[in-house]
């Protein structure tokens, strides 16, 4: 055997030789390993932490006096892995999962992890998308104990005439299936404008038209209303925040009110997210929240203060708040000579930017990260001791978009990679 046989076979690449070095491929073989040992730049889940942040949901809504009867629907889009949807439904008391790409859907479904209710919180207007969404609800995959349960939103009348018409194209074909798994087919929620300006309806008078529209359909069944703004999700101040919900709940309870009127009372009022969602959930008005990123919080949360002041996030072992559980672990790759820098190997194809840099996770020093380019960064401050091979955990400012840029969570326990999860539904998605 030649060296470098000898060097190849002696490698954690081993199984895989020289012509594949992907991190999608090497990262699977990596359980049992110390984190040093993971290829960089990787996608680290810390589960300590991320058990804490999923028990810590259902312990903040008991203590703040909500309305037990609310249910916990997790944000797929946060994480796109049906490994953690499944522990969501399983130990963080999820009714189901909500997304918003029809391949999200698709992904929770094909993983045959026992998730038969999921709600895509979003405009689906494209006929092919419609026609798969009309497949997903026909199918009662091996296993599942029920069939599967699909619903969407709609925000104009024109959308629910394209669900009815794809539904009756499609059952044309399938009159058997559809037969024997009933009617209706999928559950339509009617959006509403909630202050976030980008989709959904304002008046009374139109989410009563759009409701008729679906309650003609034998195909479709009118759900209820999604009322969700995002944008409350990120206001700092603890009063600030929960008086920009006041608005939101004020205006819902209007609505549903005139629908009660109408003899169209909702069943799903849905709406919150990991900033907003005690205030939702103690409304009296929603009966649904969809937290997403508080199984990993991020940067751009841990500036959100709670009601005594402290930040949203922290960093010790406080038991009433969510930890960091989200890192990239990244390489010092160079000490530029004459420059009061260090460069790692986790750059803008590493870390989401939109929501500012990644903030290093190091004990009792001041270093700060900024982007150099697409696969650099650097590290300024004190950042005397560290040296070219050293391993770096950076704190990403956003969780969603920085989970998406990877194929796999490397998740770490005592600093021992226990387990890799793949992220299946990554990407932009359709």
């Amino acid at each position: 055997m030649s060296r470098a046989d000898q060097l190849i076979k002696s490698s954690a690449l081993s199984a895989l030789g020289l012509g594949r070095f992907r991190q999608a491929d090497t990262l699977p073989l990596l359980k049992g390993r110390k984190i040093q040992d993971v290829p960089t730049p990787a996608l680290i889940l810390e589960l300590e932490d991320y058990e804490h942040n999923l028990a810590t949901l259902n312990k903040t809504l008991y203590d703040n006096g909500c309305d037990q009867s609310v249910k916990i629907r997790g944000h797929f889009k946060a994480h796109k892995c049906p490994q953690i949807s499944y522990q969501q439904v399983t130990y963080g008391n999820c009714v189901g999962m909500c997304c918003q790409k029809v391949s999200e859907a698709a992904a929770i479904i094909d993983s045959n992890h026992q998730i038969d209710d999921i709600f895509i919180s979003n405009e689906i207007v494209e006929q092919e998308k419609i026609r798969a969404l009309v497949h997903l609800s026909l199918l009662h995959p091996e296993g599942h104990e029920r069939k599967i349960k699909i619903s969407t939103c709609v925000d104009n009348v024109e959308m629910v005439k394209l669900f009815h018409q794809t539904c009756d194209e499609e059952i044309s074909s399938q009159q058997e299936v559809y037969n024997q798994n009933g009617s209706p087919l999928l559950k339509l929620l009617v959006e509403v404008n909630v202050g976030q300006n980008r989709c959904g309806v304002t008046s009374p008078s139109r989410v009563i038209e759009i409701i008729n529209e679906i309650k003609s359909s034998k195909y479709l069944q009118y759900g209820g209303i999604h009322a969700y703004n995002g944008k409350n999700q990120h206001i700092r101040e603890y009063t600030d925040r929960q008086a920009a919900v006041e608005k939101v709940v004020d205006q819902v309870k209007n609505l549903v009110s005139v629908l009660k009127q109408h003899n169209l009372e909702p069943e799903i009022v849905t709406g919150g997210g990991t900033g907003t969602y005690l205030f939702e959930a103690c409304s009296s008005v929603y009966n649904e929240i969809q937290p997403g990123s508080y199984l990993f919080m991020d940067v751009d949360y841990s500036k959100n203060k709670n009601k005594i002041g402290d930040f949203f996030v922290t960093g010790d072992n406080k038991k009433d708040v969510f930890r960091h559980s989200l890192f990239v672990l990244s390489t010092v790759v160079s000490r530029p000579e004459g420059l009061d820098l260090v460069v790692v190997d986790s750059g803008l194809k590493a870390l989401a930017s939109d929501s500012g840099p990644a903030v290093p996770k190091v004990d009792g020093k001041k270093i700060e990260y900024a982007f150099y380019g697409d696969e650099h960064g650097g590290l300024t401050g004190e950042i005397s001791d560290l040296k070219v091979g050293d391993k770096v955990l950076l704190i990403p400012g956003h969780c969603d978009p920085t989970i998406n840029m990877h194929d796999y969570f490397v998740c770490v326990r005592g600093g021992v990679v226990e387990d890799v999860w793949p992220i299946t539904a990554r990407g932009p998605g359709l």
